[in-house]
Parts: structure tokens; C-alpha cells; sequence
């Protein structure tokens, strides 16, 4: 055997043992998230223009990193939610931590709502 696979972050150790001699050789090694960066996209609902603080967030399109994942809006209290609402219109930064601690996080604007159409942009892509 050349190589070995694991399919899981986490500590292993391998032990070697010669059938001749009986002789032991042992290494430990760390595995560290192997599921790929952490990624995400943010969806901002502009509040009604009967309810100016009830716009929300919507945290879309979780990628990479390990489940479960946490979100946070002021990147130290991590909560296991996939929105956030009551927000009045402003630039807010969504912090997404997945469980072996990795994070990433995004900025993105909450609209005020004009009688016809948004007015900012409502995709992170177009910030």
C-alpha cells in the first residue's frame, strides 16, 4: 500500500507492522478541512414600505467546509440560522463559520423600498 485516503478532518495515526519481525512504527498526523473553501451568496429582501425595519437576509448556496454551519452578523456570536431579518435599510457583513472553525463572510446592502422597484443593489455580485 503507497497511500491512504480518509474521507474525514481529524486526527490519525498509523501504524506500520513488520509480519517478520513483529517491529512497530507509528506516525500521527492532523487532517485538516478537506471539503474546499467555504463559500456562500446573500440575498437582501427590502423591508415593505408599510414596515421599514423588516428587511432581511437570506444566506443561499452553502459550499465547501464542513456542516453544520453557523451564522453571525457581528462575526463572534454564531448562531445556526440561514437568515436574519428586522433590518432597516444599510450595509451589513454576514460572517458564515462551518464546524472546524473555517469562515468567510460577505458584505451586502438591505434596500430601501421605492413604490416600484428596490433602490440598491439586491445581489452581492453587484456590490
Amino acid at each position: 500500500m503507497s497511500s491512504l485516503e480518509v474521507s474525514q478532518a481529524g486526527t490519525y495515526e498509523l501504524i506500520v507492522i513488520d509480519e517478520n519481525t513483529n517491529c512497530q512504527a507509528a506516525a500521527t498526523t492532523i487532517v485538516d478541512d478537506i471539503s474546499g473553501d467555504l463559500s456562500f451568496e446573500l440575498t437582501a429582501l427590502p423591508a415593505p414600505c408599510d414596515t421599514p425595519t423588516a428587511g432581511s437576509i437570506a444566506i443561499t448556496n452553502l459550499a465547501g467546509g464542513t456542516a453544520p454551519y453557523l451564522a453571525s452578523l457581528d462575526g463572534v456570536t454564531f448562531l445556526p440560522t440561514e437568515s436574519f431579518s428586522d433590518f432597516t435599510p444599510g450595509d451589513y457583513t454576514i460572517f458564515v463559520q462551518d464546524a472546524g472553525g473555517c469562515e468567510a463572510q460577505f458584505q451586502i446592502s438591505t434596500c430601501e423600498h421605492s413604490k416600484k422597484t428596490p433602490s440598491c443593489p439586491l445581489l452581492p455580485s453587484q456590490l
